[in-house]
Order: structure tokens, then C-alpha cells, then sequence
């Protein structure tokens, strides 16, 4: 018990406590509106065998198609030299709901690009240290028990990870939603690396119409050990779907941010060891 205590303490001190919510559309696009498609243009690098006109379609129901080919490019070449051609591609992104998530403050969203998009991922948010990440993913008819043993068999022993241990396993239901939750302990080790890294990984799947949508939450272990409890509230705070209510643009834990008050109240400073241990109190 005691253990427990100075682990929240430690949480209560060292995180922050308030969490903003992103909303995001299954356009994947970035784009405004809720009814139509959005396409654009994007330079992007093909193979050598690539011909105007092919059409590629993703795993979660998009398309693109090369619409004209410019020539041979080392800057293509150096990034992969399989794809050394430069190419124009449309892409052409469906439409479907939009949804939201609550994700901790220290969160920062970042560019998408029109491939990222393309394969389904709809939000990319990374922490303060750069190591801890949150991905959304979108696939379109996908069996999502069977897409849950294909990602635990990654992340335990698949190109770049090995030693893998399924430390929690869950099914449940959200709103109506059929959920399934996998906590990982893994080992990141890829040649591109100096040395291996210990990370825990998160993974939640759920199913939403002919949608799946996949939230994966990463950590190095030991600070995912402490930021647990605010992790595990992530992916549980997805919203927008069922007509579940609308999300604030800036939301935080009521009971908490009301109990911070309270201490501040009685004039213990936040920040210090007895601002915690008061927080900790309140929230027995």
C-alpha cells in the first residue's frame, strides 16, 4: 500500500494532471467539413516499374494513383533505393465520422503526412520526451481479434522487437463498442539503434461499423510503470461516435484539478512533496 502511495505521489508531482482533447476524422486528411471527400497531390517516390495511372488502394479504404512520372531522383534513391522515381500521386480520402480523444497535456500533435494517411493514421502525437508516443490508426474490415494477435506477435517477437511479454490481456465494451486492450513489455532492438530500449506498449483495438480503430500508447518501461493511470484512461476516453455527447476543446480531471485547489487553498505549495501528499489525501 505504502509502495502504491508514493507511486501516484510520484505521478501527482512529476506529470501534469490536465489533458486537452484532439478530434479527429477518419478523412484523414486534415481537411474541414464532415461530408465530403478531400483529395489532393503529393511528390512522393515510386518504383522504377511504376506506370501513370496505378492505382493503389489501403488497408483502411483510400485510394491514390500516380498521375504523372518526373524521372529518375537520388533524393529518392537515398531514401529508398527500391523506389528511386519521382512521381505525382492523387489521393483520394473517404469520409466517415469524426471522433475525439482526451490525451495528456505533454502530448503534441504532429503533421500527418498524405502516405501516413493513406495508411489509416489519423492522429501522430509524441510527449515531452520524444520517446513516448500516441498513434491512431484507421483500417477498414478488419477482424479485430485477429488484428490483436498479429500486433502481440509483433511487438513480442516480430523485426524489431524481441523478449515480448503480454503483461495484460482485456476485451470490453465502450459506448456500445466492442474493445480489445493488450498492455506489452517489449525490447526495441533495430540495427538502426545504438543500443536496445525496454519500452511498454499499449494497445487498444475497437470496432466501429465496418472501421477499426486501433490507439497505440508507447512508453520506455519505467516511465510508462509511472504513468500508468494516465495512460490507461486514453484510449477509454474515445468519443463522437455513438452519440455519446460532445467533448470540450480543453478538458482536465474535475475531481482532481478541484482538489489541487483546495490545497492551494490551505497554502501548500504545488510542486513540493507536501502539495502531493495533500492531493493524495483528498483523492483517498
Amino acid at each position: 500500500m505504502r509502495l502504491s502511495k508514493l507511486i501516484f505521489l510520484s505521478f501527482l508531482l512529476l506529470t501534469p494532471l490536465s489533458a486537452k482533447a484532439y478530434f479527429f476524422s477518419f478523412y484523414l486528411s486534415g481537411a474541414e467539413g464532415n461530408a465530403e471527400n478531400f483529395d489532393s497531390t503529393w511528390d512522393v517516390c515510386v518504383s522504377t516499374t511504376a506506370n501513370v495511372g496505378d492505382e493503389t488502394t489501403s488497408p483502411n479504404g483510400n485510394k491514390s494513383k500516380i498521375v504523372s512520372i518526373d524521372g529518375p531522383s537520388q533524393e529518392c534513391a537515398n531514401i529508398t533505393p527500391a523506389e528511386s522515381i519521382r512521381a505525382k500521386k492523387s489521393f483520394h480520402f473517404l469520409p466517415s465520422e469524426k471522433a475525439g480523444l482526451t490525451i495528456p497535456d505533454e502530448f503534441i500533435q504532429k503533421s500527418i503526412s498524405n502516405a501516413d494517411r493513406l495508411s489509416g493514421v489519423v492522429l501522430d502525437a509524441r510527449g515531452s520526451d520524444s520517446r513516448r508516443f500516441l498513434l491512431v490508426r484507421i483500417y477498414h474490415d478488419k477482424n479485430a481479434k485477429d488484428f490483436m494477435g498479429n500486433m502481440e506477435e509483433k511487438f513480442s517477437k516480430g523485426e524489431s522487437f524481441v523478449n515480448g511479454n503480454i503483461m495484460q490481456r482485456q476485451e470490453y465494451n465502450l459506448n456500445g463498442m466492442k474493445g480489445y486492450k493488450s498492455e506489452i513489455n517489449t525490447t526495441f532492438s533495430s540495427y538502426k539503434r545504438e543500443s536496445d530500449e525496454d519500452i511498454t506498449v499499449l494497445i487498444t483495438a475497437y470496432v466501429f461499423k465496418n472501421k477499426l480503430i486501433y490507439i497505440h500508447i508507447g512508453a520506455p518501461r519505467n516511465q510508462f510503470q509511472l504513468l500508468r493511470p494516465l495512460y490507461t484512461q486514453i484510449p477509454l476516453s474515445l468519443t463522437g461516435l455513438r452519440g455519446d455527447g460532445p467533448i470540450s476543446s480543453s478538458k482536465s480531471s474535475p475531481a482532481i484539478e478541484q482538489f489541487k485547489q483546495q490545497c492551494k487553498d490551505l497554502g501548500f505549495k504545488p510542486g513540493t512533496e507536501k502539495f502531493g501528499n495533500c492531493v493524495l489525501e483528498l483523492n483517498k
